[in-house]
């Protein structure tokens, strides 16, 4: 084997392709994203000019992005739509540069435009990831690992640049970022073709969430050079596109996924919580540079202190939604996010914000990995990137609320009035999100159901339906003290734990069985 198979081969068992790619994503987006007020304040836009300007971000990318992913899920065409709309976004925010130049309205219509374009980026990444690691979607943390490792590294070196130059430079730091990431995903096979390869009539047919890994592995475990060498042509042969889903079948599964009502619950706890982050991410500078004249290399390095529980906690992602479970880890955000707020308020110089931004990672982060595992589980078949872009969509659209209530809060009543509100509102979220989540887990139960009678149909084709359907979301055979076995449906679990918002158990049992 050459030193070039070696090392594609290490990469691909290391998930090197991933880990890359959030690297890149999160690096342009930290560029420039946690100093966009300051660069605002610099123009000389009020706390309300700010908070509307920073809305629009999330208020357009709310319907764009289940307007962008729904399309791709539609007519396939996941990786074009990615590569694209991050070529075109980042031309579009590098005029902003230009904002001091011309009026407020322009200024908005930027914005806007960047918005429309750019809300689908996220999802489609997360789609991406969850696509490359296959059957190792309890991996996913450890991939977003170095989204969080990226974000803080060009925050921190940004704001250095930024106190030597001047603020235009974060747009210019953010086009090199996303120009390295678009090279990276252009010439990436980012999306595995669903169709499910023929070995031979005498074989069982391969599953379509087979990776190019668990061939090789079956051509070494192989004895007979003729079966080894059919594999090795699959794995050389680009199958045909998959067919567009039709229309009907599609808005069937639109309409199955809208009514879940603990998916719903989710996209509410989601939305209230993107509010209060946005506050956060929106006003917490401005507010350290007007209350205590903090420089740029300390808000910097105040990014940098954030992550640094945010990156074992995305490594053992895994471990906290097989022992905590995701309801719980959405509680355990809104609770942390609430004393984090009221924390702010208490502080006497800008350095003591960074002892606070320590508890990012006991927000964001724990939210997130709930929040992305728990959708891609929920989703039909067909409509995962579609999942991932609601998801994202109830976050922008409480991102858009909070800047813009945030805004007003801060310019009338202060800052101690926006941290400390945003905490009650944190703390009557949770209470809320607690009683209710008791009453949505049967929901978990009818997407067992919803993907039975899929399978049975024939998916999109025949050769899915004889494919493997992974519920990564049912640990030990129950929901809620739910046996499943009664019912009589066996389960094929993997490790990961969290499909419903009840408790699960500390030791998942995985079998043989398909739905």
């Amino acid at each position: 084997m050459s030193f070039r198979q070696r090392f594609l081969k290490l990469a691909e068992e290391n998930f090197f392709v991933p880990k890359l790619l959030n690297f890149m994503l999160f690096a342009s987006w930290g560029c420039y994203f946690p100093f966009l007020s300051i660069f605002f304040r610099y123009v000389g836009y009020s706390q309300s000019e700010i908070g509307l300007l920073l809305s629009i971000t999330p208020f357009i990318g709310s319907v764009s992005a289940t307007f962008w992913t729904g399309l791709a899920d539609r007519f396939h065409k996941h990786k074009l739509l990615l590569v694209g709309n991050m070529t075109v976004a980042s031309v579009v925010l590098t005029t902003l540069s230009f904002a001091e130049h011309v009026p407020f309205g322009v200024t908005m219509a930027i914005m806007a435009c960047f918005s429309f374009i750019r809300a689908p980026v996220n999802p489609l990444m997360d789609a991406a990831v969850l696509q490359m690691l296959g059957e190792h979607k309890q991996l996913y943390g450890r991939q977003r690992l170095f989204a969080s490792i990226s974000w803080g590294l060009c925050s921190f070196v940004s704001g250095i640049i930024v106190q030597r130059t001047s603020v235009h430079s974060i747009f210019y730091c953010f086009a090199f970022c996303a120009g390295a990431f678009v090279i990276i995903a252009a010439f990436t096979p980012l999306y595995r073709n669903t169709e499910a390869p023929v070995v031979s009539q005498s074989w069982k047919r391969i599953p379509a969430a087979a990776s190019s890994r668990n061939l090789r592995m079956a051509a070494d475990e192989i004895e007979d050079p003729d079966i080894s060498e059919v594999i090795e042509e699959e794995q050389s042969t680009t199958a045909a596109p998959p067919k567009p889903v039709g229309r009907s079948e599609f808005f069937k599964s639109v309409r199955a996924l809208v009514f879940n009502r603990a998916y719903m619950l989710l996209l509410f706890a989601t939305y209230v919580f993107a509010g209060g982050m946005t506050v956060v991410v929106a006003f917490l500078f401005v507010y350290l540079q007007d209350e205590f004249g903090a420089e740029s290399s300390l808000l910097g390095v105040s990014v940098v202190a954030s992550i640094l529980l945010e990156l074992p906690l995305m490594f053992f992602g895994k471990t906290l939604l097989q022992k905590v479970g995701a309801r719980r880890l959405i509680m355990v955000a809104f609770s942390v996010l609430s004393i984090r707020m009221v924390g702010y308020t208490f502080i006497t110089a800008a350095w003591q914000a960074i002892l606070i931004e320590l508890m990012h990672g006991m927000t964001y982060s724990v939210l997130w990995i709930a929040g992305v595992d728990y959708a891609n589980t929920v989703a039909p078949p067909n409509l995962k990137a579609t999942s991932q872009g609601m998801f994202a969509a109830s976050y922008s659209l409480g991102s858009g609320c909070g800047s813009i209530l945030g805004g007003l809060v801060y310019q009338h009543f202060g800052a101690m009035a926006l941290f400390r509100g945003e905490a009650v509102v944190c703390v009557v979220t949770l209470l809320v999100f607690a009683a209710l989540s008791w009453f949505c887990s049967d929901d978990a139960v009818q997407k067992i159901d919803d993907d039975k009678a899929y399978a049975r149909m024939g998916g999109d084709n025949d050769a899915e339906a004889e494919s493997v359907i992974e519920l990564t979301d049912v640990g030990a055979g129950s929901i809620e003290g739910r046996d499943l076995k009664s019912s009589g449906l066996e389960i094929e679990s993997s490790p990961m734990s969290s499909t419903s918002f009840g408790d699960r158990s500390s030791n998942p049992r995985t079998s043989e069985g398909t739905v």
